[in-house]
Order: C-alpha cells, then structure tokens, then sequence
C-alpha cells in the first residue's frame, strides 16, 4: 500500500522559499547549461545527440558513488512526497514529463515504484498524464517515417517519451489519445475527456486537443530530471490557439496519415509536420513568466520543475499577439522596465513607478508602485527612464517606448 501524499498548497502554484525564488536557469550553471542544450541541437544530428546523452549516462552510472557522496540517494516515496509539497491542492490534472536517465544514480527505486508513487500522488480525485509522443522510430523523422508507413495503431506504437512514459502508456485502463505523433496517456477521472477526438481536431495542440484541455482545466505540468526548455510541450498550444493569427508558420507541410484506434476502426488524417526550418529557444519562456508561475529546483541534484499550463499558454498567446515567439526568427525580447520617480516619500523611502515596456499605438496605464529603499535608489542607474504619464501617452505620438519623448536621467553613484 502506498502512502498518500496531500498537498501542502492550498491555491495556485507555490511560492517558493528565498532560497529558490530565482529557478537555476537564471544562474550561470543554468545558463550554460541552456546555451549548451542550444548549440547541440543547432550542430548536432539527433542521432549524434542521442550517442551523447547515452555516453553520458553510462558516466553517470560509473561514478555511482561519487554522486551518491555528492547528493545522497532517495526512492519512489521521497520524490513524490517532494512533488506534492510544491503542487496546489486545487489541481485537476498532473501532466508528468521525466528522464530516468537523469535521476540516476541517485535515484534507487524502480520505473514501476515511481509509477505507483505517481497514480498514488494523483489520488482518486486526479487525474495523471504524460506524453506518449512517437517521432517515427530510431531516425526521429516522422515526415519521412509516414511516408514509408502511413498507418498509425494506437494499441502497438510505442512512446519515445522515456521508459517511464511507455510503462504508464502499457498500465491497464490508461487511455491514450488518437494523434499519430503528439499522443497523450492518461488516468483518473478526466481520462476519458482528455484524449477523446484528439484525431478530430483541426490542429495539434489546439482547441479540442489534449493540450487545449489542459489549458482550460487546473492543469500542474511537473518535470522530473529535465529542464523545462527540453520538453515542455504546452507551449506549442498557443501557436494552435491562434491559427492564422500567430507569426509564423511552423508546420507548413501536410501528410495524409491513417489512424487506427483501439476497437480496430481506420480513420483518415492530415498531419501537420514541422519542416525544421524554425529554431525553437524554448528558455525564452522563462521572460515572461516569474519564478512561482515557472518554479525550478534540485531535489538530492535532480532538477524538477512545476509550471501551469494555464499560464503558459496565456503568456505565450499574449506575447504572439506582440509578434514574439520562442523560435528565433521571432524571439521574446528581454523585458526592461522604465522606472520614474514620484513626488513625495513614504516611511522614509523613495517612491517609484514602474511602467513595462509599451508596443507602438499601445497605451497602457502605471500597472504598480515599488517602494525602493533610499540606499538602493541612491545607487541604483536611472538611464534611459520614461518620464511620461498615462495621459501624455495617450495623447502625444508613439515612439518605440510608447512614450512621446525618452530623456536621460541623471545618475548618482556612491
């Protein structure tokens, strides 16, 4: 019998402790670690990345002790007992991305021990998902995989998600979703209107797709041993969401493919393909999102991460009706804001207002009031601060600022 893990949220995604309020791919271990994901699958072949991370992994089991001296070791009940202090206690669905391969050595249960920890997590109220993607085989080129064997089964194509995934998708009573590429597996009772009429939907991930459900359900996406930026598939939901509406076109090419479901029925299909021509820098998510919306953290030096899928469409929607995207021909912009000093102070500090960055022919009003120490602000560079007001905005002609003029402060240095 496995123990029960309650969650120790009551709403929403945690707000974490000081000590991780800033996720480590702000930190410059997590930095180098995304420029160095980037420059792989810019240079490298799949099958050049997979001879890495398969050479890496058996480094990892070599030098067992010296990680396990480094961080310990943990079981199937630690993790998820971990896992559920950093979930809200509202969710409704628990999407589950993992690589087992990272958890090692550390980790010193079984794949079948962290799937039970996983349903027991879930409870009789939740429900549990993972993705069971499938890329067309060892060559992970589903384009050309299709055009040899156009006939996806739903029963026998296996998950290239992780062994973890492939074991849930073999577990007795998980449905999975009919989509010859972007399947998704689940349990619980949101199963069933989860993965129904994935093949019905206009698109991949939009509405009427799994992953438009999970948008619009209290969705927790948790990843355990991976980065985000490495498989955090939500975010192609709002390239769906939106159509034509979206920047750019990154599935031009079409494929007639045929379906089989599980009581043998044959459906016809037209997959939308990526052409690869598109470089995705899925790490600029995290400038559009706070650490408690993107939460990340080691647990015995095992990355986890718990995100909303919620969240993450909203912003990525909302950053596309910008013209920014996550793949490079569009990318997010870092966000700089301009701060403008007010009148007056308030307990002996200095008031400031804060103004985001503003899009041409956009007005936006002050949005909130920071409270600045004197000593900070007394140190802090004021270059290049907007000095204009909701009403100037809406009255003068927008620059690129969205102010009618920029005018340089003067700083003052300690």
């Amino acid at each position: 019998m496995m123990p029960t893990y309650p969650s120790k949220q009551p709403s929403g995604l945690r707000r974490p402790a000081p000590s991780d309020r800033r996720p480590p791919s702000v930190t410059r271990l997590g930095l180098m670690r995304e420029t160095v994901y980037h420059l792989l699958r810019k240079h490298l072949s799949q099958q050049s990345r997979r001879w890495l991370q398969a050479r890496i992994a058996h480094m990892r089991r070599r030098l067992t002790l010296v990680y396990r001296g480094l961080y310990g070791s943990f079981g199937a009940d630690e993790l998820c007992a971990e896992l559920a202090g950093h979930l809200p206690a509202d969710v409704e669905i628990i999407m589950v991305h993992s690589s087992l391969n990272d958890l090692a050595p550390m980790f010193v249960g079984t794949v079948g021990e962290l799937l039970d920890g996983l349903i027991e997590l879930c409870g009789p109220t939740r429900t549990l998902a993972m993705p069971a993607f499938f890329f067309g085989g060892s060559d992970r080129d589903p384009y050309s995989y299709y055009r040899r064997r156009p006939m996806f089964d739903v029963r026998r194509h296996p998950s290239q998600m992780g062994i973890l995934s492939e074991a849930f998708r073999r577990r007795v009573d998980v449905r999975r979703s009919l989509h010859p590429t972007a399947s998704v597996c689940a349990l619980g009772p949101l199963a069933d209107d989860l993965v129904r009429d994935h093949h019905c939907a206009e698109t991949t991930f939009g509405a009427g797709t799994p992953f438009g459900r999970m948008a619009d359900h209290k969705t927790a996406i948790v990843g355990i041993g991976t980065e985000y930026f490495r498989c955090l598939s939500q975010v192609h939901a709002a390239e769906d969401i939106l159509g034509d509406r979206y920047p750019l076109n990154v599935r031009p090419r079409r494929l007639p493919v045929q379906l089989m479901s599980e009581d043998g029925r044959v459906y016809d299909y037209e997959l939308a393909v990526s052409d690869g021509g598109t470089e995705r820098r899925m790490e600029l998510l995290e400038r559009l999102m706070a650490p408690p919306e993107l939460t990340v953290w080691r647990f015995h030096g095992v990355l986890l991460f718990v995100t909303s899928a919620r969240r993450v469409t909203e912003v990525l929607i909302d950053a596309a009706l910008r013209g920014e995207t996550i793949y490079e021909a569009m990318p997010i912009r870092q966000r700089t804001r301009r701060i403008e000093p007010v009148s007056g102070r308030e307990g002996g500090r200095r008031a400031f207002i804060c103004l985001p960055p503003v899009l041409p022919g956009r007005n936006v009003d002050v949005t909130w009031r920071v409270i600045i120490p004197d000593s900070l602000a007394r140190s802090s560079r004021l270059l290049w601060a907007g000095r204009c007001s909701p009403e100037r905005r809406a009255s003068g002609p927008a620059s690129a600022s969205g102010c009618p003029r920029r005018q340089r402060l003067r700083t003052r240095h300690l």
